[in-house]
């Protein structure tokens, strides 16, 4: 025979906090040395009045460790930094500051000229400059009567 039982609504908020609870748990346990780090450069896009400007944040990376790519309205940023080899006689507390690469890929709102786009790299970000593809003019028509 089966029982019926008073729903409640707060259970699956109770079932998925133990569930974080595990995950963190388990981090813990297995330390922090163990966990991928995984990074992807902060971007901010601003619009300007010829077409717009991107800021990435990317410490510790040099111009010579970055691609950029630009087809169209396709922005590619990657970039591969490798850390000088870990010593280990040294007594380390924490090391997140490792070696790898990204990948990120995003649309822009419009094609961007691709022959004058710009880079540079200061107090490690990246900041592009990216004009538009020929200015947008708005043509009048002339309405002929007859």
């Amino acid at each position: 025979m089966n029982a019926i039982e008073r729903w409640n609504p707060f259970q699956e908020l109770e079932t998925m906090r133990e569930n974080v609870y595990k995950v963190f748990d388990r981090w813990f346990d297995e330390g922090f040395d163990r966990s991928p780090v995984v990074f992807s450069p902060a971007i901010d896009l601003v619009q300007t009045e010829n077409g717009y400007e991107l800021h990435a944040n990317m410490p510790g990376y040099k111009p010579e460790e970055i691609e950029i790519n630009l087809e169209g309205d396709l922005l590619t940023l990657r970039a591969k930094h490798e850390e000088s080899e870990e010593k280990k006689d040294k007594n380390y507390v924490y090391r997140e500051r490792r070696s790898g690469s990204f990948y990120r890929s995003m649309r822009l709102p419009e094609p961007i000229d691709t022959t004058k786009a710009e880079a540079k790299m200061e107090s490690g970000v990246l900041t592009l400059s990216l004009p538009r593809l020929g200015q947008k003019e708005v043509h009048k028509i002339e309405i002929k009567a007859k």
